[in-house]
Order: structure tokens, then C-alpha cells, then sequence
């Protein structure tokens, strides 16, 4: 998942990416803005479309128990 964030540099706002990357945790510039008062609903859509996009890893969680596929087949008929 990427985390968009705000940061000051230089007179202008930078809209930042962070992520997991290969070599661990990186941050690159999205975008430079002369008025900091957009990068805020700029950062959050982004965080949103980021949160809406973001996949589960897994449907079931199996600690603890064997879950019995066969059992539910023959209970629908």
C-alpha cells in the first residue's frame, strides 16, 4: 500500500509517495505545489484511491481449525 503525505520544501508543498519497496521503506516526490492549501484534498483522494485499491492477502483464516470443503458440497443438495 502507498501513503501519500505533504512536506514543505523550498517555498512550495511536495505531495510524497511512500511505500515498501525492494530495499525496504522508500519515499519519492509525486508532485511540487506553489499553494499548500491544494495538496491537502490532493493527499487525501490519493490516500483513498490507495486504501480502495489495496487487495486482502487472504479470504480465510484458517488458524486453529482445518476448514472442510467436502462437508459444505453435499449440505447444498
Amino acid at each position: 500500500m502507498t501513503i501519500y503525505s505533504q512536506h514543505a520544501n523550498r517555498g512550495k508543498t511536495q505531495v510524497l509517495a511512500t511505500y515498501q519497496g525492494l530495499d525496504g521503506v522508500e519515499s519519492k516526490t509525486v508532485t511540487s505545489l506553489g499553494d499548500p492549501s491544494l495538496a491537502i484534498p490532493i493527499v487525501d483522494a490519493l490516500n483513498r484511491i490507495s486504501a480502495l485499491a489495496t487487495v486482502p492477502v487472504s479470504v480465510h483464516d484458517r488458524r486453529g481449525q482445518r476448514a472442510d470443503y467436502s462437508r459444505a458440497s453435499t449440505l447444498r443438495h
